[in-house]
């Protein structure tokens, strides 16, 4: 028994569908807010640890981010300093304006881990354009969020309309879209 609860628990799925149920366009973004303890079962420490993104062959990249207090992006995608084509060390100055939104079109997949560690967390994120990655920063907090999103904060200075807003989905009048992601610890 003990064996099967251990593997039924090893993956999680997560599923989100969106109808229309209106006789007018919709336009919706989405995500999600998974939070991990990083280090993972207490092995090593936060800057023990790196993401790996797949497929492997990516040049990673993040829109600038400006607080004002909340985060918004300022138009500009830049090449993310801790990055190593598809791979990050982690460390806590790589949060000092908050969120990192990872830019590349195509990522599939990402990998928590560390040398030190038998565990890792993995994410399959196909159906989302977009990965946050945010800790509290100025805390050393022991915690990483990994968060599949499809859609954009706004460019500071120029709010959107709802209907307009880039990277926004949109559903004609009837219409319904799913998305999900799926979370396999190890």
């Amino acid at each position: 028994m003990n064996d099967y609860v251990h593997a039924f628990c090893r993956r999680l799925n997560f599923n989100f569908k969106v109808e229309n149920l209106d006789d007018k366009k919709l336009s919706f973004s989405l995500g999600s807010h998974p939070a991990f303890n990083v280090p993972i079962n207490g092995d090593g420490k936060f800057t023990d640890y790196k993401l790996e993104f797949s497929p492997s062959n990516l040049d990673l990249k993040q829109f600038e981010i400006v607080k004002t207090p909340a985060p918004f992006r300022d138009g500009k995608v830049i090449p993310i300093s801790a990055a190593n084509k598809s791979n990050i060390n982690l460390n806590y100055d790589m949060f000092a304006d908050g969120l990192v939104i990872v830019e590349n079109d195509g990522i599939t997949g990402v990998k928590l881990s560390s040398a030190k560690s038998k565990h890792s967390i993995e994410l399959s994120l196909t159906d989302f354009r977009y990965v946050c990655l945010w800790t509290k920063e100025g805390a050393d907090a022991p915690f990483l969020c990994i968060e599949p999103f499809q859609g954009l904060p706004d460019i500071s200075g120029r709010q959107s309309e709802l209907l307009t807003k880039e990277a926004n989905t949109d559903l004609d009048a009837g219409e319904s879209k799913t998305l999900g992601y799926q979370i396999t610890l190890k």
